[in-house]
C-alpha cells in the first residue's frame, strides 16, 4: 500500500486539502518531476484537495494518506500499457511488410508513432481515473 504523511491545510465545506511532499527514496529521486505516480506532490507546498468531509481532523493534524495497491497498478498498467502495446503490434506488423523500409521510416513506424499515440491513449484512459481511493487517517504510520 502507498502510504505518505501530510497537514492539514484546511477543512472546509469542499473537503480537506492537505499539505505534503514525497517521502523516502522518492523524495532525493531525480525523476520525480516524470514519475508515473503522479499523485504524489513533490513539494512541500503542494496541495492535495480531497473531497471527503472529517470534522474532527483539523487545521495543522498531522493524518497519513493511503492508496491501495490495486489502485496504483491501475493507475500505472494505464500510464504503460497502450505504448508498449502499440510497439509490439508495430514490430510484428513491419516484420509482416514484404519490403524493407529506410532506417528514417521504419524509427518512425517502429516507435515514434507507436509511442505518441500510446501517450495519447494513455493521457485520455487516466482522465477518466478518479482518485477517490485515496484513505485518510490520522497519526502516524505503523
Amino acid at each position: 500500500m502507498a502510504k505518505m504523511q501530510a497537514t492539514v491545510a484546511k477543512n472546509g465545506e469542499q473537503g480537506l486539502t492537505l499539505l505534503a511532499s514525497r517521502q523516502g527514496g522518492c523524495q532525493s529521486c531525480a525523476q520525480k518531476a516524470s514519475c508515473a505516480v503522479q499523485w504524489q506532490p513533490v513539494t512541500p507546498e503542494t496541495k492535495i484537495n480531497i473531497t471527503s468531509l472529517n470534522p474532527s481532523t483539523k487545521v495543522g493534524d498531522s493524518v497519513e494518506v493511503s492508496c491501495d495497491d490495486r489502485v496504483v497498478l491501475n493507475y500505472i498498467s494505464r500510464l504503460f500499457l497502450p505504448s508498449l502495446t502499440l510497439l509490439l503490434l508495430a514490430s510484428l506488423l513491419l516484420e509482416l511488410l514484404p519490403t524493407q523500409l529506410n532506417p528514417i521510416a521504419s524509427l518512425l513506424a517502429q516507435v515514434i508513432f507507436p509511442v505518441a499515440i500510446g501517450a495519447l491513449i494513455s493521457r485520455t484512459w487516466l482522465k477518466s481515473l478518479k482518485i477517490k481511493d485515496l484513505t485518510i487517517s490520522n497519526g502516524k504510520p505503523t
